[in-house]
């Protein structure tokens, strides 16, 4: 099972966290069942050989609303690319923060907290494919 690093409930209580916790678990596990000769979820959708994530962007009803896994993961922790630290002042200009900035381009309302932490990620600057 791929772990929740975060759940999307601002001022969560536990019994939120474990409903959001086992959707999660639930639906990567009856989504792994419906794809019987899967061996990675990153196959799911691969386009040209590279993963597209679609496994994490496929939509469900959960507790009421049609959720994909990334909705349900994100919350506590942002994981933003280096480009949003090389760059911070003109994405905090345009929203007044990052997780405002995310937030705002975000497809579900209220998924990112305005006190996020915010952690970048190594950019990868190797190229797709071979030459």
């Amino acid at each position: 099972m791929i772990p929740v690093r975060a759940v999307h409930l601002v001022a969560a209580t536990n019994e939120q966290i474990a409903f959001w916790v086992n959707v999660y678990n639930a639906r990567v596990l009856d989504a792994v069942v419906r794809r019987p000769a899967l061996k990675s979820v990153l196959d799911v959708g691969r386009a040209l050989g590279v993963p597209t994530h679609a496994f994490f962007r496929e939509q469900a009803v959960s507790g009421g609303r049609g959720l994909s896994l990334n909705d349900i993961e994100p919350g506590p922790e942002l994981g933003l690319s280096s480009i949003f630290k090389w760059y911070r002042s003109d994405f905090e200009t345009a929203a007044g923060s990052l997780p405002a900035f995310v937030q705002r381009h975000w497809p579900v309302a209220g998924v990112v907290r305005p006190d996020a932490p915010i952690r970048f990620m190594a950019y990868d600057w190797s190229l797709n494919g071979h030459w």
